[in-house]
């Protein structure tokens, strides 16, 4: 897992996030910081569907193998998403200091 100062430093350089980072420094730290909070939410929604996903979808049990496994690996793939955004924000604000 990257640390916060290596997803900003990633994205600054042109990389993965790059477009979000300059989002980011056209927001005020209001929006900053409520974006910060909603995509902590948005992972934690998110960990839950992985630990539970019958309580997300209601024919779980009779879905596709190759269904279930893919919804998933998208849940767990949003969740690094978000996970990434979330420490370019720590690494925005950091680097703000």
């Amino acid at each position: 897992m990257k640390t916060p100062a290596t997803e900003y430093t990633e994205a600054l350089s042109g990389g993965r996030h790059a477009g979000f980072l300059k989002k980011l420094a056209d927001m005020g730290q209001n929006q900053i910081d409520r974006a910060e909070k909603s995509l902590e939410k948005q992972i934690t929604d998110h960990a839950q569907k992985v630990a539970s996903p019958a309580a997300v979808v209601q024919d779980w049990a009779v879905r596709s193998p190759q269904y279930r496994d893919g919804l998933l690996a998208k849940w767990r793939s949003e969740i690094d998403n978000f996970s990434a955004q979330v420490n370019i924000i720590k690494g925005f604000k950091n680097a703000k200091q």
